[in-house]
C-alpha cells in the first residue's frame, strides 16, 4: 500500500519534524485553559479574544466544564454509532486511504464490518468525516452542544430552509453542517485544509487521540496551501504548531485556520460543531468568497456556498446597521 505509506508514515514523520520547532506562545499563537479550573462565565470572553487574535483555543478537560458533548454511546463510541446506522440501512461517505485515496459511498453495514475487523487484517484505512447528526433526533439528543456557543451562534440566521411548512414538517430543513461526528480509523490522516464556509469549529474527542496541527492564519499560509496542496505544503510553512487531543479535550478554531489531523494508534471518535459569531462575519464573508473563486479545493466540502454567502452578507448588513442597538452589543 504505497500511498498509505506516503500518507501516514511519511506525512506523520514530516509533521513531527516540522511542528513546534518554535513552541506556540500562549496568548499569541494559542489560548490554553484547563476546564477543571476554568470558570464557565469566562468562556464568552475567551471566544472574543480568539476572534480578535484569529488563533485557536485549547481547553484540556473541556468535558468537565458541564458534561461531554457525547451524551450517549451512539455519539461517543464508534461501533455503537456504526451499528445504529447499519440497522437503519443508511450509507456513509468514506475516505479510504490505501494504494490511492478514494471517496467511496458504502453501506454502514460494510463500514461496521471493517471497523470490527482486527487492525492488522483491515484493507486500507477508513476515515468518516463530518457525519451529520441533525438529521436524526436520537443522535441529536445524544449531542450536548456547549451552551456558551449556542447562545452566540448566528448560523440559525444564515442557514435557510424551505418556505413550504409542509416540507419542514416532513423533515426537509436545512444543510446539516452544525453538529457532526468523526469516526476515524487508527493512523488515518487528513491533509491541510480549512473548514467549510469560513465558519468556526469546535471539536471534542470522545475516545482515542488526535494529533492536531495548524498554521497561523495569514495570507502567506493561504498562498502556500494554494500552491502546494494538502500534503506537499507541509514543509513549506514557516511556522507549524500541533497539539495532542485526548478524551475530553477540545479545540476551538476561528475561521480560516488551515489545519491537518492525524488519528492515534486506536480507532477514535470525536464530536464537533460549526458555528458563527458576529465578530468574525467580515472574515467569513472574505473566506466564503475565496472558496468560490481563488481558493477552490481548500475545504473538504463541495456543497453550493452561494445561498449561504448571500445570507451571510445580509446578516452582516443588518448587524452593522443596528450596531448601536442593545441586541447587537449583547452578541
Amino acid at each position: 500500500m504505497a500511498m498509505l505509506t506516503i500518507l501516514y508514515s511519511d506525512f506523520v514523520q514530516l509533521l513531527a519534524q516540522q511542528s513546534n520547532q518554535r513552541l506556540p506562545v500562549v496568548g499569541e499563537d494559542l489560548l490554553v485553559y484547563n476546564g477543571m479550573e476554568l470558570e464557565p462565565s469566562r468562556l464568552p470572553e475567551i471566544l472574543k479574544e480568539a476572534a480578535q487574535r484569529s488563533i485557536p483555543v485549547l481547553i484540556r478537560n473541556f468535558a468537565s466544564i458541564s458534561e461531554p458533548m457525547g451524551a450517549s454511546l451512539l455519539t461517543s463510541n464508534c461501533i455503537e454509532y456504526l451499528q445504529y446506522q447499519a440497522e437503519r440501512g443508511l450509507k456513509a461517505t468514506c475516505q479510504i486511504q490505501g494504494e490511492e485515496v478514494i471517496a467511496k459511498q458504502c453501506d454502514f453495514s460494510e463500514v461496521l464490518e471493517h471497523f470490527q475487523t482486527p487492525l492488522n487484517l483491515r484493507k486500507g484505512v477508513w476515515n468518516l468525516l463530518d457525519n451529520p447528526l441533525e438529521i436524526d433526533f436520537q443522535l441529536l439528543d445524544g449531542f450536548k452542544a456547549p451552551q456558551f456557543i449556542v447562545e452566540r451562534d448566528l448560523l440559525e440566521w444564515g442557514l435557510g430552509g424551505p418556505r413550504d411548512p409542509h416540507l419542514r414538517r416532513e423533515g426537509v430543513k436545512r444543510p446539516c453542517i452544525r453538529r457532526w461526528m468523526l469516526v476515524s480509523e487508527a493512523k488515518s490522516v487528513t491533509g491541510f485544509h480549512r473548514d467549510i464556509w469560513g465558519l468556526w469549529t469546535v471539536v471534542e474527542v470522545q475516545n482515542g487521540k488526535k494529533f492536531w496541527a495548524w498554521v497561523p492564519y495569514c495570507q502567506e499560509t493561504m498562498d502556500i496551501r494554494k500552491k502546494y496542496g494538502a500534503f506537499n505544503s507541509i514543509s513549506k510553512y514557516p511556522r507549524l504548531f500541533a497539539v495532542d487531543l485526548k478524551k475530553g479535550d477540545a479545540l476551538i478554531m476561528t475561521p480560516g485556520i488551515i489545519h491537518a489531523v492525524v488519528t492515534g494508534e486506536e480507532d477514535t471518535s470525536a464530536l464537533g460543531m460549526h458555528f458563527q459569531v458576529a465578530e468574525t462575519l467580515d472574515q467569513s464573508i472574505f473566506l466564503s468568497k475565496a472558496d468560490l473563486t481563488t481558493q477552490k479545493g481548500f475545504v473538504n466540502d463541495r456543497r453550493n456556498i452561494k445561498p449561504f454567502l448571500t445570507t451571510l452578507i445580509e446578516v452582516h448588513i443588518f448587524l452593522s446597521a443596528h450596531s448601536s442597538d442593545r441586541i447587537f452589543r449583547e452578541w
